[in-house]
């Protein structure tokens, strides 16, 4: 099991607890240290400054009561933000009929990046209609997808 999936096996419960969802996590490196990011959303809307910061505090410490880290760490807990990462069918699901940017883990007839609508989203795959072609996609083809907001600036 890879560190990732170590760190959501071991936060979720505490997630749930308090009515959060997992958006996504990432996990890396900064200045020798190991870095975690975790974007969380509560479930009935978007999440606030002081919900992160009490989120980070129970997460960082199911992360030392677990010994999940060895060494010093750095700790990041925040919103996914508007242009959100979609990281699960649910997602798609949640976001149908959204404009989205999506990036393949292997280019399909030479390209890697769409940006199209979500339409007909189920547990396996997705349609993504660019506005000239609709392209079905499954799952695990995807490398990243995210909402693709237009904020008029």
């Amino acid at each position: 099991m890879e560190l990732k999936e170590i760190i959501e096996n071991a936060v979720t419960p505490a997630l749930n607890q308090h009515n959060m969802e997992l958006i996504d996590l990432v996990v890396g490196k900064y200045r020798q240290k190991t870095m975690i990011q975790f974007f969380i959303d509560k479930n009935e809307g978007k999440i606030n400054l002081d919900e992160c910061q009490k989120m980070s505090n129970i997460l960082g410490g199911v992360l030392d009561m677990e010994e999940i880290i060895q060494g010093a760490y750095v700790l990041e807990v925040s919103s996914p933000g508007i242009n959100r990462p979609l990281t699960k069918p649910k997602h798609f699901k949640q976001f149908v009929n959204s404009r989205v940017k999506v990036e393949l883990k292997q280019p399909l007839d030479g390209q890697r990046n769409f940006v199209g609508i979500i339409l007909d989203p189920d547990d396996e795959s997705f349609t993504l209609d660019d506005g000239k072609i609709k392209h079905k996609f499954n799952y695990d083809i995807v490398n990243k997808a995210k909402l693709d907001i237009d904020v008029g600036f």
